[in-house]
């Protein structure tokens, strides 16, 4: 894609992620995509075919830049490494991710998330995809994980990233009871 056609298509996503933000997405229009982006309705049809495809590029592109973090947790031997990556992201896309996993369109999100940290997840607890058990407790800690970390954000992430990874780290490992009192100063 040229740069040409890479601006205009950034220009369309951003000006749906400012509606995205106002207003559901089942309340934007095409018209008030081209209208704030300033393009007409033809060329928004060049780079997608509706609002909802909009959304999937954002997902898919927030999906992707998990990829980074993954890498960085995979030159790690501590398993709980994913956990600082996935914090780390949320630090990073804490706007995009939190806003998408608030609606209704936040499952398709959630899925991919989840289905794209599974093969690390799974390699670094030494976990099998084939056992159910295996993969039960994948989605638990996942959909645990993914909660807490958009509560964090939405509540202007009133601990430091350190003390959430330290904190995700120890409810994973010994279960949610002793956070219960807070988390420890260390």
């Amino acid at each position: 894609m040229s740069s040409n056609a890479q601006n205009t298509r950034t220009n369309i996503i951003e000006a749906f992620w400012q509606l995205y933000l106002q207003q559901p997405i089942h309340r934007i229009t095409v018209k008030a995509v081209i209208e704030r982006a300033g393009y007409n309705r033809s060329t928004f049809y060049e780079y997608f075919a509706d609002v909802f495809d909009v959304l999937t590029a954002i997902e898919n592109r927030l999906v992707n830049e998990t990829d980074t973090f993954i890498e960085a947790a995979q030159r790690h031997e501590d398993d709980a490494d994913i956990l600082a990556a996935m914090t780390l992201f949320y630090e990073h896309r804490g706007i995009w991710l939190s806003r998408i996993l608030a609606g209704s369109d936040g499952v398709a999100l959630t899925r991919k998330l989840k289905k794209h940290f599974a093969p690390a997840f799974f390699k670094y607890w030494q976990l099998s995809p084939e056992n159910p058990s295996d993969v039960l407790a994948y989605e638990f800690v996942m959909s645990a994980v993914i909660g807490t970390l958009t509560a964090w954000y939405d509540a202007d992430m009133p601990i430091s990233s350190t003390a959430m990874i330290t904190m995700l780290r120890r409810m994973v490992i010994q279960g949610v009871y002793p956070q219960i009192s807070g988390p420890s100063n260390d």
